[in-house]
């Protein structure tokens, strides 16, 4: 999807069910989980929330808005955080400090790697719980 950014609409857009290797995928992906001690119902919920997690991490992933060239994209930076910066820092310090971090270009990388495992941090710990 990173690669291709108008792929997240997709999975909404065609019936899945018509596809052998997504259906073996959903069945195996629900045997996993069904081991892990998750229902069958569960198992989806779990299944459909990593498929719309994913498609969230690419179309909300940070920096500039989609589709900006690249000559604008410091300029974007620059007033996004300035606009930050001039927040009042009594009442918003956590804004005002994170503003700091828009004066380069975000590591997408990292962004990616954190909230993957955050995502499957949660899954597992459920699974611990059972």
């Amino acid at each position: 999807m990173r690669e291709h950014p108008s792929l997240p609409v997709l999975p909404h857009a065609v019936d899945k069910t018509r596809t052998e290797s997504f259906t073996r995928a959903t069945n195996e992906t629900l045997d996993l989980l069904a081991d892990a001690g998750f229902t069958v119902e569960e198992g989806c919920w779990i299944a459909m929330h990593l498929l719309n997690a994913a498609i969230g991490l690419v179309s909300g992933q940070p920096g500039c808005p989609p589709g900006m060239s690249a000559d604008k994209e410091a300029e974007w930076r620059r007033t996004k955080r300035l606009e930050m910066e001039l927040l009042p820092a009594d009442r918003y310090p956590k804004l005002v400090e994170y503003a700091a971090s828009l004066g380069t270009e975000p590591d997408v990388d990292r962004y990616y790697a954190f909230c993957v495992d955050l995502v499957i941090s949660g899954v597992e710990a459920m699974a611990a719980r059972r």
